[in-house]
């Protein structure tokens, strides 16, 4: 069958910014399998919303 090689990706994306420094945005978090033996990859991904406030020092 092979190795496997796994390959992985985040993205984050912002989608609104008020002016009280809230944000508004999601992250896809993208996962992988390849193997040499197989035409097709095994792949998995998700999507995770997010509210957050920006933190000063």
């Amino acid at each position: 069958m092979g190795h496997a090689r796994s390959d992985q990706a985040f993205t984050i994306v912002i989608e609104t910014k008020t002016l009280d420094d809230t944000i508004h945005g999601f992250m896809r978090v993208r996962s992988m399998l390849k193997f040499r033996a197989w035409n097709t990859s095994p792949q998995c991904a998700i999507t995770i919303p997010f509210t957050g406030k920006r933190v000063r020092e």
